[in-house]
C-alpha cells in the first residue's frame, strides 16, 4: 500500500526556503544556492517521510523548481 502526503511542509523546519528566497531576491545569494537549498530541504523531507512510511511525491514543488523559476528583475 502506498501513502501520499499532500500536507507536508516544504519550506524547511526553520523556514530555510523562505529565507533563501528573500536572500535571492535581494541579490545576496546566486540562483544556484537558492535551488540547492530547495533540493536539500526536499531530500531531507523525502527521507523523513520514507523512514516514517509516508513517502509522498511532491510533484508541484518539483515542477516549480525544474520548470518555472522566475528570473530576478
Amino acid at each position: 500500500m502506498q501513502t501520499h502526503n499532500l500536507g507536508y511542509p516544504r519550506i524547511g523546519a526553520k523556514r530555510e526556503l523562505k529565507k533563501a528566497c528573500e536572500k535571492y531576491w535581494s541579490g545576496q545569494i546566486p540562483q544556484e544556492e537558492l535551488v540547492r537549498t530547495g533540493w536539500n530541504i526536499r531530500i531531507k523531507n523525502w527521507r523523513m517521510q520514507q523512514e516514517a512510511g509516508t513517502f509522498g511525491k511532491m510533484i508541484s514543488s518539483i515542477l516549480l523548481t525544474c520548470c518555472s523559476l522566475p528570473t530576478r528583475k
